[in-house]
């Protein structure tokens, strides 16, 4: 897959605004990544899995795809130059689901990839070949995003 593909109303609203108040406890400042962001372990902790479960089960009904998810992470950034690295994860497929975007700001609503930016609004995910450069957009004005990220792999067979 060299593709990407968008969804939409990935979440309920409550599951939305529950996962963006959870999230804010799990980020925090590493040495070397951008903004703030979680251990990828976040598909490990029972109070995802729900949402895990919801991304995963709308991926196999839009891609027919049986996926895997080997790390989740949250990530939250404001904007800054220094927040928006280039980078590849290593890994078949990789999404990115927008939690909390500004509706204000289009440049914001989305990823920068080396081919182009990828608008995607809030509550939707991007779902890409995880070879594929990209990263997360810079902007001007004061505003959290919160994103969470996941890198999967496609499952063989049913557990």
């Amino acid at each position: 897959m060299r593709g990407i593909i968008k969804l939409e109303n990935i979440l309920t609203t409550e599951e939305r605004l529950d996962l963006l108040k959870k999230a804010e406890h799990y980020v925090f400042k590493w040495e070397d990544r951008p903004g703030l962001q979680s251990h990828p372990d976040m598909h490990k902790k029972s109070e995802f899995n729900i949402i895990h479960q919801k991304i995963i089960n709308r991926l196999h009904e839009e891609t027919g795809k049986l996926l895997c998810i080997d790390r989740s992470w949250i990530l939250k950034t404001t904007g800054k130059s220094e927040e928006s690295i280039w980078h590849t994860h290593g890994r078949p497929f990789s999404l990115v689901y927008y939690i909390k975007i500004p509706s204000s700001y289009e440049k914001s609503n989305g990823t920068d990839f080396e081919h182009g930016f990828e608008k995607v609004s809030e509550n939707g995910l991007i779902f890409f070949d995880g070879s594929l450069k990209h990263k997360p957009p810079e902007y001007s004005f004061s505003f959290a995003r919160y994103t969470m990220g996941m890198d999967l792999t496609i499952l063989n067979k049913y557990p």
